[in-house]
């Protein structure tokens, strides 16, 4: 594996020796690894404050892990998105992608019910839950994740969204356009789905079902809301960085969920749509973030 540095290769004490100015700063460094075509994050948060500033900052609410989900850092390219042989994603087109970064799990409920608990919104029961606190947070509906984002971006002073859909989707099968997150052949131990379980898994139950580039249980588990508007042959053609059609009466969700029987079903090429304000208990979701490098 061949490990690179991201950021000045001088040693904080370097920089200190050499640079005066650097003295009363705290500096924190980003680091990738990567595999195959994939840079992933070790560490996503930068810092860089003066000790004039310290005592500002120190008003502020402390921010915790809770707050920062583990990205995975992906490099762009091209593949082909789309399925001739799933019904539901009669498509197929040649999309390039630039390089973006995807939470390593969906967001859990721990993570939902921090959101909701500093809001003041009321906290279901399910997200409530202690002993469910690393399954996948559930009855979201597409406005209320896009609204966890733009508190989680509050939070960090980072910029999270929803992935589009052909994000989405270059996550779980990259550039070689794989059948399924892992390779081409089918495995139902490394996807939570109907003939495996009963009911949501924690999110880093199936490590051997990651995907090319490292991120979790983009078959299965729980339906995944993207940021697109559904369009059934939105993606026949080719395109750069499609955000999908300016408008629409649905949300594109992916992955499939765990009551699902048909392995056609949670296919990274399977493609549904669900009304904005709806919410459903096989439905989730994660965060996104433009490439930081």
């Amino acid at each position: 594996m061949e490990i690179r540095r991201v950021g000045p290769k001088l040693t904080l004490g370097e920089q200190t020796a050499r640079n005066p100015a650097n003295r009363g700063r705290m500096l924190a460094w980003n680091f990738f690894s990567i595999k195959g075509n994939c840079l992933r994050a070790r560490d996503v948060k930068m810092l860089s404050i003066k000790v004039d500033e310290m005592r500002a900052a120190a008003s502020l609410k402390k921010v915790s892990s809770i707050y920062t989900p583990e990205m995975v850092a992906i490099q762009g390219g091209t593949f082909l998105m789309g399925d001739k042989k799933n019904r539901a994603s009669h498509y197929i087109g040649l999309v390039k992608i630039s390089g973006f970064m995807l939470g390593k799990y969906e967001v859990t409920n721990s993570e939902y019910r921090a959101y909701l608990k500093e809001t003041g919104k009321q906290i279901p029961e399910l997200v409530a839950d202690e002993k469910l606190n690393h399954h996948p947070a559930v009855n979201v509906n597409w406005y209320e994740a896009v609204d966890y984002c733009k508190w989680l971006s509050e939070k960090t002073g980072r910029i999270f969204r929803l992935p589009t859909e052909a994000e989405w989707e270059y996550a779980a099968r990259g550039p070689r356009s794989l059948r399924y997150p892992w390779g081409n052949k089918g495995d139902d131990s490394k996807a939570v789905f109907d003939i495996n379980t009963m009911t949501t898994d924690p999110v880093d139950a199936h490590p051997k079902g990651e995907s090319w580039c490292g991120v979790h249980d983009l078959c299965g588990n729980v339906y995944e809301l993207t940021a697109d508007w559904y369009a059934e042959s939105y993606y026949s053609k080719s395109l750069n960085d499609p955000k999908g059609p300016e408008q629409g009466k649905a949300k594109t969700i992916r992955g499939g969920a765990w009551p699902d029987q048909s392995k056609g079903q949670f296919l990274p090429t399977h493609r549904g749509g669900i009304d904005p304000k709806q919410r459903i208990e096989l439905c989730g979701f994660r965060v996104a973030e433009d490439f930081l490098v």
